[in-house]
This record gives structure tokens, sequence and C-alpha cells, in this order.
């Protein structure tokens, strides 16, 4: 919690903490000191102001203070007296300021007596090239000191009071190179610093330049690339007959020149130090000698050695560890090939490699010299080695070409990088201890999903198994049976599945982790999530990641988002990007916000396309049973025998659609009645309950013609078009060429009609009614009168009833 509190025009910058009483003026521009602040302050952040001058009532009323930055300020002057206020303050911070030698009265420290942190680099000592030796010759408790080197400087007689000294640090400004003399570090002799970090360029350290450091127990020497390491490693006889924690000594070559082989003349220095930890990286070595070597004499204090990014083979290394009997960790990683270095080293025949007793890590990663380790046998005196790192090798190792033995309590392996395509089938199985093993961008993808049972049988005790980017698609059911009981992480990063494998994963009882970033999984089926829930049942630390994957937010995954939604396995949930149905891409958690209205809307969807779909089935069906139907109408009138009949009940069966039901009813049948012609016509005459397709069979046989009242709406109705086809069919089939009869209320073409009338249009010759929109009233009147004549004459033609009836009136 921070609370404001006022401080003239910048009131609105600086804060306090109210449990610590810690106050921060970061970069508020401040000229001066504030002179109200909480007098129960004891951390005060003065950094990035503009405070030049402090003067002796800076810090009135703070007694409780203890923690003191004044950085990046311009300083250049400081009051003598300003600090006398501040008894208790342990940390003072006066980095990156203007301050020389001469800003420092001799008693402007005298009364801090429990300071122990001090940083005065980033000033301008090295301008005249002294230090305030007798300001800091009261600080008999610093502790940790932080200051600038220059060349030819000296730490004197001042910082002999330094007892307490432990961690020394120095800065250099500007570019010029820095002579370490003996006489250099003369001062510290009674120091106890322990640490020593120096990290510039150098033109040269003499031999005894380091032994004031009697306590000395940590040594960083970076040259910046200004000294080789024969030069650097002289320079520490200064260092002779200490025990030493760690010594590190980097890039010290000069131009990327290689610095050659270590001869026995460079290790002497080295060799009278017993040294647990040797960094040697970067350094351009070339290799080390054997009898340099055997002149380290106390290279068996040596517990961890790291001299990777070197030009030191691999085979020159291995030769050597031998010589190392306390050695535990070895890094020769990341070696660099040297214009020297063009040949293959490698041993097409079986080799033997002793290692030393004790050697439990050896990295031997980015090897650029091509070594292949083909049927080699590692021999030590209770062979201990826990982990071997050989991956990534510069160009491709086969995995095919033999394999290595002897490293019987081998717990990690990693091999990611080589070829392994067709991997020996006895890769593995000389290592019964291993636990750990990476095999990432081994091209194990088409070996891991045939049978590949032999690869990991016999590993019971592999609970860890890395094979990101092998272009794995899918694996094979039994290739982990024999980790059934061990496997606890399975890494799949990278391949090309888009499934799991279900059959293979069903059998791992203690699967923790199932790590399948960055595959081809759109979503988990019903199957996967199943086992995916029963792994999570059998271990409470289960998780499955599932990043990187083309994840699809839609209808169809509806069950997936929904299991997604309350399962707690999906690891990293806020970095799980899906795709929506609009092709956008949005974090799987954002999108389950609104999830309850993105489920509604499936289920409408889901239901619209039932109904969809059930219409679609209805009008297949209806289709399906009107064809049928027609089917067997057709079929009816081919088997059909037309009824025989002396005299027809009906002199015309009438047919037209309903939009030609007025002219029909209004017009046609009143002539009808009128000249006492019988007719058939749907509403008058069909029999209730019986097939359409029957009645109007029935029609046409008690008829003894057929008329059909044509007009557009006419042809636009396919019942009235069918019953025209069929009576057609009927009547010519029969060789009643003349019963049809059509009349046309509209002008029709005759392509317009079936094909049958078509053919007997010269026969049947369709009656035209006159167009009622004749505007000359006695010409529509004649053209009426001509229909009916026609029409009545083709109606009389060859009935027997008419016959009947005009011989009876002519008897008469």
């Amino acid at each position: 919690m921070c609370l404001l509190f006022n401080i003239g025009a910048v009131s609105n910058c600086c804060s306090v903490t109210r449990k610590e009483s810690d106050v921060t003026c970061f970069g508020c521009q401040l000229k001066a000191v504030p002179r109200d602040l909480p007098i129960s302050t004891t951390a005060l952040n003065l950094e990035n102001n503009t405070i030049e001058i402090l003067d002796n009532n800076s810090f009135k009323d703070l007694l409780n203070l203890q923690h003191l930055i004044l950085a990046r300020n311009g300083m250049h002057s400081i009051t003598p007296g300003t600090f006398d206020i501040l008894g208790n303050l342990t940390y003072l911070d006066l980095s990156y300021n203007d301050l020389e030698h001469s800003a420092f009265d001799s008693s402007v420290f005298k009364r801090l007596h429990q300071l122990r942190f001090l940083y005065l680099h980033g000033n301008r000592f090295h301008l005249k090239k002294i230090y305030p030796e007798n300001a800091i010759s009261f600080l008999t408790s610093l502790q940790n000191l932080r200051i600038d080197i220059f060349n030819g400087f000296q730490f004197g007689n001042g910082f002999l009071n330094l007892t307490e000294l432990r961690i020394f640090d120095v800065d250099h400004i500007g570019t010029e190179r820095v002579s370490i003399q003996n006489t250099s570090f003369k001062g510290l002799a009674n120091s106890k610093i322990s640490r020593l970090y120096l990290q510039f360029g150098m033109k040269n350290i003499e031999a005894s330049s380091l032994s004031p450091f009697s306590s000395l127990v940590s040594l960083v020497l970076d040259s910046k690339k200004s000294l080789t390491i024969q030069e650097v490693l002289l320079g520490l006889y200064g260092l002779r007959g200490r025990n030493m924690e760690s010594v590190t000594l980097t890039s010290n070559h000069v131009h990327y020149s290689p610095n050659g082989y270590l001869a026995k003349s460079d290790m002497v220095s080295l060799g009278m130090i017993c040294v647990r930890k040797l960094d040697m990286t970067s350094n351009f070595i070339s290799g080390i000698r054997m009898e340099a070597v055997l002149a380290w004499t106390s290279r068996g204090c040596l517990q961890v050695l790291d001299i990777s990014k070197n030009a030191i083979t691999s085979p020159q290394l291995l030769s050597l560890l031998v010589l190392f009997p306390s050695i535990i960790y070895v890094y020769s990683s990341y070696q660099i090939v040297t214009f020297t270095r063009k040949r293959r080293v490698s041993m097409h025949e079986e080799k033997t490699v002793y290692l030393p007793k004790h050697l439990q890590h050896l990295s031997l990663d980015h090897d650029p010299f091509n070594f292949v380790l083909e049927d080699v046998t590692m021999v030590a005196e209770d062979n201990n080695l826990r982990v071997l790192d050989i991956s990534y090798p510069a160009h491709r190792t086969e995995c095919s070409e033999g394999y290595i033995q002897g490293l019987i309590h081998l717990e990690k392996l990693y091999i990611s990088g080589w070829k392994c395509s067709t991997p020996s089938t006895h890769l593995f199985a000389k290592f019964p201890s291993l636990s750990h093993l990476e095999a990432k961008e081994c091209d194990l993808g088409d070996r891991l999903s045939l049978d590949a049972e032999s690869l990991f049988t016999g590993m019971f005790n592999l609970s860890y198994v890395d094979l990101a980017f092998n272009n794995i698609e899918t694996l094979n059911s039994i290739i982990f049976n024999d980790q059934s009981h061990s496997l606890k992480t399975l890494n799949l990063t990278g391949n090309r599945m888009e499934r799991l494998a279900l059959e293979t994963l069903e059998h791992l009882h203690v699967l923790e982790t199932l790590d399948v970033r960055n595959n081809r999984i759109s979503a988990l089926s019903d199957t996967e999530r199943s086992l995916i829930d029963v792994c999570a049942s059998k271990s409470e630390n289960f998780k499955i990641v599932l990043t990187g994957n083309p994840l699809v937010c839609s209808c169809d995954n509806l069950e997936f988002l929904v299991w997604f939604q309350t399962t707690k396995v999906a690891h990293d949930r806020d970095s799980i990007v899906c795709s929506t149905q609009e092709g956008k891409k949005v974090r799987i958690t954002k999108f389950l916000e609104t999830f309850d209205e993105f489920q509604d809307s499936c289920v409408a969807q889901f239901w619209l396309l039932i109904s969809v779909t059930l219409a679609l089935i209805g009008i297949f069906l209806g289709i399906l049973f009107r064809l049928a139907w027609r089917k067997s109408v057709w079929l009816r009138v081919s088997c059909r025998q037309p009824l025989e009949h002396e005299i027809y009940p009906y002199d015309v069966f009438i047919s037209y659609c309903d939009k030609d039901t007025k002219w029909v009813a209004k017009t046609l049948v009143p002539w009808l009645n009128e000249k006492n012609i019988e007719y058939c016509i749907d509403e008058k005459s069909f029999s209730p309950g019986l097939d359409q397709a029957d009645n109007i069979l029935n029609a046409i046989d008690n008829s003894h013609k057929t008329v059909f009242v044509v007009s557009c709406a006419f042809l636009e109705h396919q019942w009235p078009m069918f019953a025209m086809k069929l009576a057609s069919t009927y009547s010519f089939r029969d060789g009643r060429e003349n019963m049809n009869i059509i009349i046309l209320l509209n002008d029709i073409k005759c392509s317009e009609f079936p094909k049958l009338i078509r053919k007997n249009w010269d026969i049947i010759r369709p009656l035209h009614w006159p167009n009622e929109k004749n505007t000359d009233r006695r010409q529509l009147i004649a053209a009426t009168q001509t229909f009916w004549k026609r029409l009545v004459k083709r109606i009389q033609r060859g009935n027997d009833r008419f016959i009947t009836e005009s011989a009876s009136e002519s008897s008469l």
C-alpha cells in the first residue's frame, strides 16, 4: 500500500510504503533532498534526480535511515558532516555521478560505523587517478565495495582498514586497457575478500598481482578478448597455495585467434591452486597436451570442469578425463571448428574409453567434429556416470552405426539431433538404469509407428521421455509396454499427430504430464477425453499440454468445449487458442466467457438442421411417392381394359384447372345443360375415397369425349397436365383418336402440349374461345356462336345417343 505525501512541486511523484517506511522519489527532478520526509523513513531512493550538492542538513531528522540511493544525480560535491546523523546507515549508493576524490572530505564517512555496502563506480576518480582513501579508511565495517579502476590504479594504505571487506567488484570506464601490477591491490592485503570480479580490457597481468587476496575463494577473470589464456594463467601465480571454490577464466583470446594447445609451462600456476570448479569457456583453446595435465599437480582437487566454446576435440577430451581422479562434472559443449580441424574423427571399430571413477555428468553436445560413437565401451572402476549429453552433433550422427555400453548406472541420456530413422535395436539396451531420455529431432516418426517394441524393452525405470519434433503421426501400441508403471512425463511436442495414441497411452498407469503442443489436434474425441479423465483419476498431478494446436471452437466440437470448461487437467489454459466459426483466433478462456450463448446458438442450429433434414426427407419421399404413384397409374393404364358401352353414361368428361373454374361454371356448364349434354365433372361425378387416377380413368371410360379447358394456368399445373397425358394416352391406345376435345381460352402454342397431343394436333384441331376483349360486339357474338356450333358438332359426332335422338325426332 502506497501513501503520497506533499513535497512542494513534486507532491505527485514521491511515494512511501506505510509498512516499511520506504520512500521512493525516482526521476522526480528534485534539486535537493525533500525536507519533510517521514521521520520513520528507513529506505530512501533519490536516484535519477538533479541533486548536485549534498549539505549537512540534507538528512536532518532521518535518524532511522538504513538504505540510501543517490545514483545518477550529476552530484559533484558533498559537504562535510552530511552523513554524520546517519549512524544506522548500512547501504549507500553514490554511483554514476560526477564525484572526484576531492569531493570527499576525509571525515565524510567517519560516523558511518554500520555501513556494509558502498557503491562508488561510474564516477570521476580516473581523471586524476586518485581514490578518496582517507575518507574510505573510516569504513571498517564495509563488506561489499564496487569502484572503478583505471590504467595505473593502485589501492593504497587507505584501504588497509577495510578488514571486513568480502566482496570486491571493479568497473572500468573508457576503452583504455588496464595493467594489473604486483602493487595494484596491496592496500587490500588485510581484507577478507572472498569473491573478486575482474572483467575489463587488460594490457597485462603481473604474476604476483593477486597475492594480497589471501581469503579468496572465487575469482572471475575476463580480459574481454585482450589477453591470451596463457597470459591469464601466468597471472594466477599470486594465488599459489590457495584452496578455492571456483576460478572462472573466460573470453581470454585475441580477436578470435586460436590460442593453440595449453603446454606444461602454462599450467604451472594453476597447478599450485587447489580449485574445485574451473570454468575456461570461450578461450579458443585448441587442446591440452598430456604433459600439461600431468604437470597440473593439484588436478586431484578439481570436481567441475567447463571447457565449452573452445576448439577441443571430443576424442582428445575423453582421453584426458581419466587423469582427473576427483572430477564429477565435465562440460564440453559448443566447441568451435577452426581451420585446422576439417577432417572427420570417427571410430569404425570397437573402442574403449576410460572414465574417472567419480564422474557423474558428461556433456559433449553440439560437437562440430563429427565424432561418431560406434560400438564404444566406457570403462571405469565402479562406473558412476549418471548423465551423458551427446545431443545435436554438427554432422548428424547415425543411430544405426553402433551403440555405447558400460554405462550401467546412466540415468539421463540426451541424444537430440541424431539421425535415427533406422536406429540400432540395441541403442538403449545397455542403459538398464535410464530414467530420463531426450531424443528430440531424431527422425523417429516412422520407427515409433512400426513394431518398435525392442527400442525401449527392458528399460523399466524410464520415467521421462522427450520425443519432440520427430514427425510422429502415431505411436505403436506396445512401444511403452515396459514403462507402464514408470513413465510419468511424455513430451510429443511439434509432431504431426491429429489424434492421441489411445492404445499406447492407456497402458501408462502413472503418467503425470502429456505434452502434445504444436501438433495437428483440432479437438479431443469422446474416447480421448475419457482416457484423459482416467489418467487424471490415477494421478492428481496429471496434466495435458495442448498449446499451439489448431483447436476449433465450433458447434461440431461442442462436447470438447464443455469438457474443457470444467476440466482441471489442461495446463496453461490461458495460452490455448482456438479458431472460431468466423475464422478468428481467440483464447479459449476468453471464448468460454460467452459459452452459454454459443451453446444456445449451437442447439438452435442443431434443431434447424434436423428440421431441414426432415423437410428434405419429406420432400424426397413425397417426390418418390408421387413418381411411384404415377408409375403405378401408367401400369394400370397399360393393363386396363376399356369398358364397353353401347351408349356412354356421359357425353363428355370435362378436365380443367382451379383457376378456370369460373369459366367452366358460368359459361360451359350452363351451355351443356341447355343443349341437354350429359357431362362428367370432378366435383359432381367423382367417387369419394377412390384414387384420383382411377376416378379419371373411370370418367374417360364412361364418357364419349373428353373436353380439356386449357388456359395458361392449366399448363402451369401438373395435375391437369397429367390428366391430359393420361386421357390422351388412354384414348389413342384405344383407337378413339377423336375422343379428345381441346378448348383454348388463351393463345397457346402447340409446342407447350404433351408429345402425344402434338403428334395428333391436326386430328384434334383445338377450338379457340373468342377473345372477350374484342371491341366489336357483333364480331364477338358471331365468333361465340360459331364456337358453340363447332363444339356441339364435335361432341355429337359419333355419339349413338344423339344419332338415336335425331332419328326419333325425324320419325315424329
